[in-house]
């Protein structure tokens, strides 16, 4: 929406930004959290890919563009863990 590329939305809103603390002993807690939020951040993602979306100017315009297959985020997604 054009309201939503403006200065103020673009500029002046702060990110949304969240950070959870995982605590994991090796051998006592089962499987490593990794795993799993590896496993469901894939799940995540393919339901709706507009998570991976980046912002682009395309045809002039601001927009969100995202990848047209799940291998382009697997590849990315190491670099988060």
């Amino acid at each position: 929406m054009d309201h939503e590329t403006d200065y103020v939305h673009m500029s002046l809103y702060p990110p949304t930004t969240t950070i959870t603390f995982y605590e994991y002993e090796d051998g006592k807690d089962g499987d490593p959290p990794v795993k799993y939020l590896k496993e469901r951040l894939r799940a995540v993602m393919k339901a709706n890919p507009w998570l991976a979306s980046r912002l682009v100017v395309y045809e002039g315009k601001l927009s969100m563009a995202f990848p047209k297959d799940l291998g382009e985020i697997e590849e990315g997604l190491d670099s988060y863990f």
